[in-house]
């Protein structure tokens, strides 16, 4: 026979377990940087271990951000910060793709005397120097030369370049041209320059030979200073050559900035809002929805693979069109505020060898796109060249927002707002069909939740989402769910009466606002429907109909199972209207299976037995 201060302090006991549970994990070691060097116009961290990192932040004392660097995800050991911070010591927040932040300390030096910083880009946008990528055999190229410097005041510097002689170099533009002259296999030009804040130089040039590596080398020299050089290295390479090592695999849609795919979110799909549902998400406190602005409306993730030995810059594009068409549709280009004139959008990705990357592509949506089946089309081209390296489809499907859920959102306002007063107004008489005694079991059970399941799932929620965010809520489920309609299946047991789940539901409401401040408008939203529907569901299976007999296991079983399936139903409902979360059709039937049906069935026999064994224990 069970007691019910032995169940209390198990139930107890038990919550402390699972709360200390996972917290034993060291934390993960903090990086070390093992090499600064401030080369000219950028700066590079040389790391300890690669991190897949897709942001760093330079801190001031306060810990703010004053300064940030974004990447494209993937593991790198080593960091080019462009431009550089100023000389001195600085605090830097390493921001990796799972959203693990790190903190390091970096001693920048001085920059060189002359104050001037030079950059080499072969081809032209390469997002990272420092590494050998492919360059297109007998297709021109423009190199870029960026010369900078912190004063205005004017001084001559002798530039010099120089090059591979199987690097042809088309020197007619410019005045005063470049002198060119050879030096061995060794292609140079030089030129005078007065050096001023900023000055970029673009040249075209063509490799001739294919599959030998190229280094280029820029020298910027100044009067009593020395001099600065920069690098940059390629390899010459046919177009059909690069193009059996690089692969479009994979696309993704929706996702975060980060490339992140949500596989609880419905795939390949875009839900347009209409504005009856703008308008309540905004009087409600609801998530505003980026539409026809210069924020992208959702982003997708492109897998690119490159299998060869060398670095690849290429160039990834996206656009949306209808079916049947290859013309970009203009519903979905990137808005004029942007400055983008081309219907597509673009990204610049170097591809390491061997590996596999993620890029994050914006989508963007015209207010007046109307629904129905597109398609995504994406290139990825050879940066510096328009020569295709590999192409990909998918396709989109455009909808409006889910009626139904937005028809049970308005419902539920009905509900809540029609029921308030009445509660308010028959509280006192409500409160007058219970006997003291009951009233306190009623304020106990319900505290009892809000302290055993309350906040130990808000503690756990954190935990879990990290650890296992798509099969979270289910985890999470399995024991609030069961615990908290085990109490209160016990208390409908000693007390089966219509109105105690409703007094006992707002007991906990009641306290986790107090606690946590949950009195928002959407709380409201699926308190009361909740609590109003789980009466019904008992009073219509015979629970709370007969306050004189014990209801059965069954009985109470399958009406706790569905008051669990509308709360589960009204829940997602309120997450797709308010918060435009639209999830994946096996998510919404596991949600309502385990979370909405199974879960609360479970409890209601388990708190059947725990209900009997209280009730002979006070008899």
């Amino acid at each position: 026979m069970l007691n019910n201060s032995a169940f209390l302090h198990a139930s107890c006991c038990a919550t402390i377990v699972v709360c200390l549970a996972g917290c034993g994990h060291p934390p993960p070691a903090a990086p070390r940087a093992l090499d600064v060097k401030r080369n000219t116009a950028d700066l590079r961290i040389q790391l300890a271990d690669p991190l897949d990192l897709v942001r760093v932040e330079r801190l001031d004392e306060a810990g703010r951000s004053v300064q940030t660097w974004t990447f494209t995800p993937g593991l790198r050991a080593e960091l080019r910060l462009e431009p550089a911070p100023p000389a001195g010591r600085h605090r830097f927040r390493l921001v990796q793709a799972d959203r693990r932040a790190h903190l390091l300390d970096v001693e920048i030096p001085e920059p060189p005397a002359s104050g001037i910083r030079a950059k080499l880009e072969l081809p032209l946008g390469v997002p990272e120097s420092g590494r050998e990528v492919w360059l297109p055999a007998d297709v021109p190229a423009t190199l870029s030369l960026l010369v900078e410097r912190d004063s205005s005041e004017p001084l001559t510097v002798e530039l010099r370049l120089a090059l591979p002689a199987s690097l042809t170099v088309d020197t007619s533009a410019g005045e005063p041209a470049w002198v060119e002259r050879m030096e061995g296999p060794t292609r140079v030009l030089t030129r005078r320059m007065e050096a001023r804040e900023r000055r970029q130089f673009l040249l075209t040039v063509t490799p001739t030979e294919a599959g030998r590596p190229l280094t280029i080398e820029a020298t910027v020299a100044a009067p009593d200073a020395p001099p600065v050089v920069v690098r940059t290295r390629v390899r010459a390479a046919t177009v059909d050559d690069v193009r059996r090592l690089i692969q479009a695999t994979e696309v993704r849609l929706p996702t975060d900035r980060f490339g992140e795919f949500d596989a609880t979110r419905r795939g390949d799909t875009i839900q347009m809002p209409t504005r009856l549902g703008q308008w309540v998400r905004e009087r409600l406190g609801g998530r505003s929805v980026p539409l026809g602005g210069g924020e992208p409306f959702a982003f997708q993730g492109v897998r690119l693979a490159n299998r060869g030995e060398t670095a690849a810059a290429v160039e990834l594009r996206g656009w949306i069109c209808t079916r049947g068409s290859r013309q970009p549709c203009l519903d979905f280009a990137p808005p004029v505020v942007l400055g983008k004139t081309a219907p597509f959008v673009s990204a610049p990705v170097l591809l390491p060898p061997r590996t596999e990357t993620w890029v994050a592509l914006p989508v963007y949506v015209h207010p007046a796109t109307l629904p129905g089946d597109y398609r995504r089309d994406l290139e990825v081209r050879l940066l510096g060249s328009e020569a295709v390296l590999a192409t990909l489809e998918a396709p989109l499907r455009v909808e409006r927002t889910d009626r139904p859920a937005f028809f049970v959102a308005l419902l539920a306002a009905f509900v809540t707002l029609l029921a308030l007063p009445i509660l308010a107004w028959h509280g006192p008489k409500l409160l007058g069909r219970f006997a003291a005694v009951e009233l306190i079991q009623i304020a106990l059970f319900g505290s009892a939740v809000f302290l055993l399941v309350g906040i130990p799932v808000r503690l756990l929620a954190t935990l879990l989402n990290a650890l296992l965010p798509v099969f979270s809520p289910f985890v999470l489920g399995l024991y609030g769910q069961v615990v908290a309609v085990a109490i209160l299946g016990a208390l409908v047991v000693l007390v089966p009466r219509p109105g105690v789940v409703l007094l006992a539901g707002l007991t906990r409401f009641l306290l986790n606002g107090v606690f946590f401040g949950a009195f928002s408008p959407v709380d409201f939203l699926y308190a009361i429907p909740m609590l109003l529907a789980g009466e019904i569901c008992l009073w219509v299976a015979g629970v709370t109909r007969r306050p004189d007999a014990p209801p059965s296991a069954p009985a109470l079983a399958s009406a706790c199972a569905l008051m669990g399936v509308v709360a589960a139903g009204l829940q997602l409902s309120l997450e797709m209207s308010l918060f435009r979360l639209f999830f994946a059709d096996w998510y919404v039937t596991l949600f309502l299976l385990l979370d909405g049906a199974l879960y609360p069935a479970l409890g209601a026999a388990l708190g059947a037995r725990l209900g009997m064994a209280l009730r002979q224990t006070a008899e």
